[in-house]
């Protein structure tokens, strides 16, 4: 009979992945989207972000393939692969425009 091994793995040494926030700069859930902005959260903390981008007139396919090609380096780069949530936030937030001065209805 073969003996069993006990191992002692102790808490502390689990901790959870870091996670990457998509935010989407948009008034209404299914209104036009305005902007993207990625960050990576560790442990509650923004480690890591990627500069919003406007997307005016940007087609959906194009905005699929920048959300796969970010997500394809921010993994590459924390060299595991990330859980993915979004968070939503009015266009009046966006920081470019924000950093711009501009303004939006």
């Amino acid at each position: 009979m073969e003996q069993l091994k006990t191992l002692d793995i102790p808490l502390f040494a689990h901790q959870p992945a870091p996670e990457v926030l998509m935010t989407f700069y948009r008034d209404r859930a299914d209104g036009p989207i305005h902007a993207l902005e990625f960050a990576v959260i560790d442990n509650g903390v923004a480690v890591a972000e990627v500069k919003a981008i406007h997307l005016k007139g940007v087609p959906q396919s194009k905005l699929r393939s920048h959300i796969k090609n970010v997500l394809g380096i921010l993994n590459a780069q924390f060299q595991q692969e990330m859980s993915v949530s979004q968070g939503r936030q009015p266009a009046k937030l966006c920081p470019l425009c924000l950093q711009e001065g501009e303004t939006h209805d």
